[in-house]
């Protein structure tokens, strides 16, 4: 190990600035094969490449010499600083305060670093948490039965009852605000000013109007009802944001739900042979929904005992930043793709800031948990591992894997991938790890 001299100061969480110090021996070493390089390659007018005089291509070439210089011994003194500590450095930031560079001198620097968390792992070989049982009740395979009979089912019209929250009814509506038609107010929107047999769920009524559900329940075909709304300040059309109205709902038709008999026709559909043949399909699927959901609910509860039982109060804010960028993104695509308003994520962007972040948190402190784990368990990742997760990537994509794996080693992401594969693996091994009781209530409470 060479000579650099280094001297660390903590400045904030996981973060650590080094002042180093490049001996000047090594600084004229260095020197000397920089200049070197430029005699090798240097074009002077009357002398072929590798013969002009080292004093004439030192002065031609001074700022690019002094250049390369600079940088090789900041990356060389990094270097030998970082074994010298044994640092595990997550993002160097910044590089300040470099010293000049002379003769016989030493050159110094000042490097911000952030590090790696210093923690703990719990011992969690032999792990006991309590589980749910998987075994399918009878109720659960007719509730099963329900589910899908009401995915077949159909709405025939209804005389001589009024509305129940179950039905399906055709309405006239019209709203005004005072003496002034709706319609004048959102021209760009004339569905929820008014219209002419549209078709509404009764249980989803309020989501097209606030309110407009215990209006209809228990109307009759025919009647009218007011219906007063005060839109609020977050409504999907803009110009009626805030704004107070008066609806009046006439329902014109009933429907309800009629749910398809189990005979023949309905086995055939489903293909089934008979009523037995069907029962004995909806329980192996009620079984497997049920296995899925169980070992989704396993796997939470794993997460939340390493986190819950790995003491971390620090951690890299570089890291904590991107992984919220990222968070944030995440939270405004999924809420775009639900048809929230823009206007509307702008409003909330303190709450999704505040959401993003508490995530953001969980989910480095995890990756350091589950790396560690890795580590411990010298866990690493195939080729054939990694090629697998590319395949099931192009696949989602409709991509190439060649084209996926190209972009990823062109982003630098791969490695993120690998790595990513790497903490799935070290989570897989603690799931085998976990000695699970049954109970009826599956706690998370664990014994170790």
């Amino acid at each position: 190990m060479s000579d650099v001299a280094v001297k660390k100061e903590a400045a904030g969480p996981c973060r650590i600035r080094l002042a180093i110090e490049v001996p000047a021996a090594e600084v004229d070493a260095a020197w000397g094969k920089v200049v070197d390089q430029f005699v090798q390659t240097a074009k002077l007018p009357g002398f072929r490449p590798g013969r002009a005089p080292r004093d004439l291509v030192q002065k031609k070439y001074a700022r690019q010499i002094e250049e390369d210089l600079r940088d090789f011994l900041v990356r060389f003194g990094y270097r030998e600083a970082l074994k010298k500590e044994g640092l595990e450095v997550v993002a160097p930031l910044e590089v300040t305060d470099e010293t000049p560079l002379l003769s016989g001198a030493s050159f110094g620097f000042r490097v911000t670093v952030d590090v790696a968390p210093r923690f703990e792992l719990p011992p969690w070989k032999g792990l006991t948490l309590e589980s749910r049982p998987m075994a399918v009740t009878e109720a659960e395979v007719e509730e099963g039965i329900a589910r899908f009979r009401e995915r077949l089912s159909r709405h025939v019209p209804v005389k001589g009852r009024a509305v129940l929250s179950s039905d399906l009814v055709r309405v006239d509506y019209e709203g005004r605000t005072g003496e002034t038609p709706l319609s004048d107010l959102a021209p760009s929107c004339p569905d929820a000013a008014a219209g002419t047999d549209q078709w509404i769920v009764v249980a989803a009524a309020d989501e097209f109007l606030p309110g407009l559900k215990e209006v209809l329940v228990g109307m009759e075909e025919g009647g009218t009802r007011e219906l007063n709304v005060v839109f609020p300040a977050a409504y999907r059309v803009k110009e009626l944001a805030g704004c107070q109205a008066l609806y009046r709902v006439t329902v014109k038709e009933i429907r309800e739900r009629q749910l398809p008999p189990l005979d023949a026709e309905f086995f055939a559909q489903v293909h089934a042979a008979d009523e037995t043949d069907f029962r004995q399909k909806m329980r192996k699927l009620v079984e497997q929904t049920k296995r899925e959901e169980e070992q989704n609910r396993r796997r939470q509860a794993v997460i939340r005992w390493l986190l819950d039982h790995t003491p971390m109060e620090e951690l890299p804010q570089s890291e904590l930043e991107a992984e919220t960028r990222s968070s944030l993104t995440r939270l405004v695509q999924d809420n775009i793709r639900r048809g929230v308003s823009e206007e509307t994520l702008r409003e909330h962007s303190d709450t999704l800031l505040e959401v993003a972040t508490a995530n953001s948190r969980e989910r480095v402190r995890l990756d350091y948990i589950l790396s560690r784990i890795a580590d411990q368990e010298s866990i690493e990742v195939t080729e054939e591992e990694l090629k697998l997760h590319l395949e099931v990537l192009a696949s989602m994509r409709r991509e190439p894997v060649a084209k996926v794996r190209a972009a990823a080693e062109e982003r630098g992401t791969l490695e993120e991938i690998r790595q990513g594969i790497r903490r799935q693996k070290a989570l897989d091994r603690v799931m085998e790890q976990v000695v699970w009781k049954e109970t009826e209530q599956g706690s998370t409470d664990a014994q170790s």
